[in-house]
């Protein structure tokens, strides 16, 4: 499907679904790359593109996208704390000539407030890091020239902007050092929010690979169609798709890392240097050599605009404590692109996400339990896994299981109507250290509902859809059809399996997915809730296992459990379907682990 757009004094035609939109257009309409005689590729698109992301052409065009959006992008500085504020440690690399040696913020010799950071894949090469046993070395004049490849060429980078500072994890962290890498893992919410811009490996395979590569000028700029409308002169279109920015930057394997993803959303700005271009990302803007006024038809990863608006009220009391929905939405979202992510070591599932959670915290004030937010807790227990995976487990450590980082894999969080059938009575996570955002070691939820002990039987699977399992639920007399997505592989892989129900609410099928809305075959509205298992008999805790949900038309059952549905206002609002229990209903205080 073809849609024209008219951004910035711009014609484009975007391809929606199609990634070969260029070639295949190319092709069929007889198109041609843009032209620099014409009057608006000389306005709007690069002249020449040289053959080499090195070059200082291509360098000097990043450089103008740093300059104008530190003078007019007010968003990009929003997140910075203070213009004084460092990271522990910095490379300084001078402004010229073949050594760099690292130094101390505290000892106040610095200066220049502007420091960058780089976002790379280690690899599985030796190289330079910082240790105890060479801490003191480091702190003295050392050659650039045997640093890692990427590593000089960041300092190429950085020279260019006239900025004198690095800051790169291995070599401004103490590697074999628990204690300091602790303690510089709860600042990451600063280092990269306050640094010039990070610089992001995007193609790199390692710290040897470097950041600069050669590439075929002419398949940079965008192809363009001369149009003429009826009675008006020919109109050039620029030709892009709607998958351009994932080919480019959105699905390399850099940002499939979920440390790296929470670089590139506290830093301000970041220049991702891919195989064919250099390309600029902001809380403003996205540009890139072939679109180098910005990238149309983009909805950014890079959106604060819930939090900005909080952050830039003048009176603090009317910053209530506690999250609002759209910046509940916005984190959600974040879940979910971080669930997609992967995590070395299972420990850091949520420390790789702490500085985003510090970020929530200093804008809403709530209280951060294991990658959920207190004041939001009940909207938040609706998530459901993508494909089930074996279940995280460490003897170190235990993430409750109501929490979505319990599970190794993707997650569907969004909010989708109404958790009103439980309260909230309790919660409290436990962290290995003082970092409340930091490493979980356990944790309780506990709820008022009400508990029905049922039988499942599994009736079959679909391996690639949101809902893996169809079955069957016997409650008392009744036998009910159910969809069920289980937490993990085993979760309900036996037949006949003893649960307990804890049903939570109403909630919309739509506001789940799209696709999902296509295949839905019972209406919009079902009631959502959790299978449990008891995990200690005497003090009756359990463990969730699986999401669940059943078609309202079930009214029988409804009416048995003390049910009672209503719809109030617009019954295409997730929100308006609501459930509530019968007076003669007894609840019951139900801890959850």
């Amino acid at each position: 499907m073809l849609r024209a757009l008219f951004q910035g004094g711009v014609h484009y035609i975007i391809s929606l679904g199609s990634t070969f939109a260029k070639s295949f257009l190319s092709k069929s309409l007889s198109l041609e790359t843009s032209n620099p005689s014409r009057p608006h590729a000389k306005r709007y698109f690069v002249r020449s593109i040289p053959a080499e992301t090195s070059s200082p052409f291509a360098l000097g065009l990043a450089y103008q996208w740093y300059m104008s959006c530190r003078a007019l992008h007010k968003t990009c500085k929003q997140f910075k704390q203070t213009p004084t504020w460092h990271p522990t440690r910095l490379m300084d690399i001078g402004i010229m000539g073949d050594e760099w040696k690292l130094c101390f913020s505290s000892e106040g010799r610095l200066v220049s407030p502007n420091y960058i950071t780089l976002s790379y894949r280690w690899g599985s090469k030796p190289y330079l890091k910082l240790s105890r046993s060479n801490a003191h070395q480091l702190r003295h004049n050392q050659p650039i020239s045997q640093l890692p490849q990427t590593f000089k060429d960041a300092v190429l980078v950085a020279r260019h902007f006239s900025i004198r500072y690095l800051w790169i994890d291995s070599i401004c962290i103490i590697q074999d050092s628990a204690e300091d890498w602790e303690r510089e893992a709860g600042t990451m919410r600063d280092v990269y929010a306050n640094s010039a811009f990070s610089i992001s490996a995007i193609v790199s395979n390692d710290s040897d690979d470097g950041l600069f590569r050669s590439r075929e000028a002419h398949e940079i700029p965008p192809g363009v169609l001369r149009r003429r409308g009826e009675g008006l002169e020919p109109q050039n279109y620029y030709i892009c798709d709607n998958e351009y920015w994932n080919r480019e930057v959105g699905n390399a394997e850099l940002n499939r890392r979920g440390w790296v993803l929470q670089e590139r959303l506290l830093a301000p700005r970041i220049l991702h240097f891919t195989q064919k271009q250099i390309v600029w990302e902001c809380f403003t803007t996205q540009k890139c050599e072939g679109f180098p006024i910005g990238l149309p038809y983009h909805h950014p990863l890079k959106d604060f605009s819930s939090l900005f608006s909080r952050i830039q009220r003048q009176h603090p009391l009317e910053n209530k404590p506690g999250m609002t929905k759209d910046v509940l939405r916005r984190w959600l979202k974040i879940v979910e692109e971080y669930s997609q992510c992967k995590i070395t070591i299972p420990g850091d599932k949520l420390p790789a996400l702490s500085g985003i959670a510090r970020l929530f915290q200093e804008a809403t004030a709530d209280v951060y339990l294991a990658g959920l937010w207190k004041s939001r807790l009940r909207d938040s227990l609706t998530w459901s896994v993508r494909k089930p995976a074996a279940k995280l487990f460490s003897a170190q450590y235990r993430l409750p299981s109501w929490s979505w980082a319990s599970i190794d894999g993707a997650v569907f969080a969004s909010v989708r109507g109404n958790v009103n059938l439980i309260s909230i009575v309790d919660a409290h996570t436990t962290t290995t250290t003082v970092d409340p955002t930091g490493q979980v070691s356990e944790g309780f939820l506990v709820v008022k509902g009400v508990l029905v002990e049922a039988i499942y039987y599994q009736t079959d699977v679909k391996e690639y859809h949101l809902w893996r399992g169809n079955g069957n639920l016997n409650i008392g007399d009744h036998n009910l059809r159910i969809r069920t997505s289980a937490d993990s592989l085993d979760a309900l892989a036996k037949d006949s399996t003893p649960l307990f129900c804890l049903i939570m609410g109403c909630v919309s099928t739509r506001s789940c997915s799209d696709w999902y809305d296509r295949i839905s075959e019972e209406g919009m509205f079902r009631v959502a809730g959790l299978f449990l298992t008891r995990v200690n008999s005497p003090i009756c805790e359990y463990e969730r296992i699986s999401l669940f949900e059943f078609d309202m038309s079930a009214e029988d059952l409804l009416e048995k459990l003390g049910i009672c549905v209503a719809v109030k206002g617009d019954p295409g609002n997730p929100e308006a379907t609501q459930a509530s229990w019968s007076d003669a209903t007894v609840t019951e205080n139900i801890k959850i682990v």
